[in-house]
């Protein structure tokens, strides 16, 4: 039989299509993988709510059972367990990536160490014009020393922190002496503080009352030069010497802070390169 050309030419591709062809599966009504990524799909309506306040531990179960995360979670889903490892997190990133925390150390530690040196001469001088000079002992004499010597070098740590070359660019012999300069202030400082604790308990005016040393200590209290402490220079002696106190250790601990911070930073740089 006469076949024409088109014919020759339709026919076998269409029995090769027909014995090639095979029925494709239905797709599955939910998909083989989880179809939402750490945030919610794209399906899923927008609303202003922070990424902080997803609970990361269990969107993944969450998604996969079908349900959104925006319905699912409820407004006060940060529980107590979750809230302070967050802030945790977040104020040691902040000692120790912000570059002004070190600055506001050390501000700080200027600030208490200069009150420190002017309630030690106040000191000096009411002794002085009292005939009494070291009855409070050497405490206030170590501060008048050691406070120069402290604003010093807090000026010149400041200036080669934040003014000079970064610390990455020191040698290690420099970066280690600056790092000592720093313990060795804070042992002077220590020295300082339990210095003004003993005057204060072992003072002839008195400052502390019998009972406040009676646990070390069972011997009489010689007699004071002012007599009753009451409206005399010797209250006004013990205010000051309290005071003194107080600002030496508020100073050691700026001083201890600020060594932390920069040991911290040194050893994240070291564990991270």
């Amino acid at each position: 039989p006469a076949f024409s050309a088109k014919s020759l030419k339709v026919g076998p591709s269409r029995m090769r299509d027909v014995g090639m062809s095979m029925t494709m599966p239905t797709p599955p009504a939910a998909p083989y993988t989880l179809s939402h990524s750490r945030t919610p799909g794209w399906e899923s309506p927008w609303v202003a709510r922070p990424l902080e306040s997803l609970s990361h531990r269990n969107i993944y179960e969450q998604l996969h059972n079908g349900g959104s995360t925006e319905e699912q979670l409820p407004d006060g889903s940060i529980t107590d367990e979750s809230w302070w490892p967050r802030t945790r997190k977040r104020a040691r990133a902040y000692l120790l990536n912000n570059p002004h925390v070190p600055l506001l150390f050390r501000f700080i530690n200027i600030t208490f160490t200069t009150a420190a040196l002017a309630i030690a001469i106040r000191i000096r001088r009411v002794e002085k014009r009292n005939n009494a000079t070291g009855i409070l002992g050497s405490s206030p004499t170590l501060v008048v020393i050691f406070a120069p010597l402290t604003l010093v070098h807090v000026m010149v740590a400041i200036y080669l922190e934040y003014f000079g070359r970064p610390l990455g660019l020191w040698r290690t012999s420099a970066k280690l002496a600056h790092t000592l300069l720093e313990v060795l202030f804070v042992c002077a400082w220590s020295a300082a503080l339990s210095l003004c604790f003993d005057n204060f308990f072992t003072t002839p005016i008195p400052c502390a009352s019998p009972s406040d040393v009676s646990w070390y200590s069972t011997l009489p209290w010689p007699p004071s030069p002012f007599g009753d402490n009451r409206g005399t220079a010797g209250e006004s002696l013990c205010d000051d010497q309290l005071a003194l106190i107080c600002l030496v250790g508020i100073g050691l601990l700026m001083y201890c802070f600020s060594l932390v911070i920069s040991l911290y930073r040194i050893f994240e740089k070291v564990k991270y390169h």
